[in-house]
Formats: structure tokens, sequence, C-alpha cells
């Protein structure tokens, strides 16, 4: 089996199911292991028939206070917190939004991942 995809989703799942027509029919080598939301929705619910694990994950959107208080604090705007973080965590400018993905990943992982950027840029 290739890769383990996560996929986020908001509504009817549309992306999601096209996604598991193309793992089917052997499009992509993939497995959809996991599917996650910040509200209840009809992909959720046609996930976890489809025997994929689900999570829903209130606030999923919502900015961490903390970094909203620290850039503050420093007189800054979030995004020069954000985007570094995101480039030393992800290894990408871009990615899917940050706070998901530091929810995902883990704080011992992610903490690892931005020590190991740091001694590489110092």
């Amino acid at each position: 089996m290739g890769g383990r995809i996560a996929v986020g989703v908001s509504g009817g799942g549309s992306n999601l199911r096209a996604l598991a027509a193309r793992i089917d029919r052997g499009a992509l080598d993939a497995e959809i292991v996991l599917v996650f939301a910040d509200r209840p929705c009809a992909a959720l619910d046609w996930a976890t028939e489809a025997g994929i694990d689900t999570a829903l994950i209130e606030d999923l959107g919502a900015p961490i206070p903390d970094t909203r208080a620290l850039a503050d604090a420093r007189g800054v705007k979030a995004g020069v917190l954000i985007h570094p973080t995101r480039v030393a965590v992800v290894g990408r400018a871009e990615s899917p939004g940050i706070f998901e993905v530091l929810e995902l990943m883990g704080r011992d992982r992610a903490l690892t991942r931005m020590g190991n950027a740091l001694r590489r840029a110092g």
C-alpha cells in the first residue's frame, strides 16, 4: 500500500468520495486512514459507514489564542509567527492550516521538527 491519507471535510464529502473512488479504481496507491471535521457533516457519516476512522475536532479552524496574544505583545501580525512555524514543521511555505497540522502532528513531534529547523538555520 502506498501513502496513508487523512482528509479534512466540511460538508457532503464530494472530494472525499472522489478520492476514495480513485483509490478503489487503483488510480491512486493510497489508503484513507482518517477523516476529520470541525462539525458533524454528511462526509463524516459516509466515512463511518465506509469503515474509515473519523475525528470530530471542535474549533479546528480557530487560531490558538496564545499565538495571537504573543503576536500582539510583540507588535506584529500573527502571520509573522505562523509562517516560520509552518516552514519549520512542514518543510514548505504552503500547507493545510498550520493549527490543524500541529494538532494532528502532536506537540512532541512538532517541537522536534522546530528544534531541527533551528539547528539547521543556526
